[in-house]
């Protein structure tokens, strides 16, 4: 992973362990049981993905967590996202169906533009997607920990025989009480996992560096040294980090 530590914020970004993977039974299935179990609102086809922003307290950490999410449960109760008040960048998509729309320009050194379409959907409505062999028996210890830190508490599980689906399991961790039974078995680790965010952010103040590589090599993590520049965000979005360096 690398790291930049802004003020008092320790900002992670992740590496893929490859470029590229290759598909056998066990995996090959659920990109295409996503497409053909959800679909996109008329104004966000086209979308590829979908990422939610969490925060959250954890320890006492103040965590804010990008995550993707599947989808989510339609619902009647679920607003369409307000148009009333646009505000048009300056700089637009060269998307012909994003210009159709009104745009928020976050910011034109950023070229982040903020696009008001969809629904307002709520995070309880949220929905994580997975597939396994029928033959097989996909347990909660294998999928808790993902839906735990992203707070997705339903989860649909699509058994399938050589790609053809055969039935959906539905679960509600929430309802079931998975969340809090894996908060009361896995409160040390991740008390410890906190420790070891905390000890890392101490180390980089430490160096006096503000930017690092985070590496796990031979059972162990090693913290290096970043020379080449590149930053987690923009930096005019950076610039809004403006708090003391000890301040929380």
């Amino acid at each position: 992973m690398d790291l930049e530590l802004v003020g008092a914020t320790l900002l992670f970004i992740r590496w893929e362990k490859a470029a590229k993977s290759y598909i056998n039974d066990s995996k090959g299935y659920g990109h295409e049981f996503e497409k053909a179990f959800g679909t996109y609102p008329k104004s966000l086809r086209g979308s590829t993905s979908y990422y939610r922003v969490i925060r959250y307290s954890l320890a006492g950490m103040r965590i804010l967590l990008r995550f993707e999410a599947d989808g989510y449960l339609p619902s009647k109760d679920i607003p369409t996202v307000s148009l009333s008040k646009p505000v048009v960048g300056k700089h637009h998509s060269a998307n012909s169906a994003i210009r159709s729309h009104h745009v928020n320009s976050h910011s034109v050194e950023s070229n982040f533009d903020v696009i008001p379409l969809g629904y307002d959907v709520p995070h309880s409505a949220l929905v994580e997607l997975k597939t396994c062999n029928e033959s097989k028996w996909l347990v909660n210890r294998k999928v808790i920990d993902q839906l735990w830190f992203g707070q997705v508490r339903h989860l649909k599980i699509g058994y399938h025989s050589d790609g053809t689906f055969k039935r959906i399991d539905e679960r509600d961790f929430q309802e079931n009480d998975e969340f809090q039974r894996f908060e009361r078995i896995n409160g040390h680790e991740l008390r410890k996992m906190i420790n070891v965010i905390e000890n890392i952010r101490t180390a980089m103040k430490e160096h006096g560096t503000t930017q690092a590589v985070l590496m796990y090599e031979e059972e162990e993590l090693h913290l290096y040294k970043k020379y080449d520049n590149t930053h987690a965000l923009p930096q005019d979005l950076l610039s809004k980090w403006n708090s003391p360096p000890d301040q929380e």
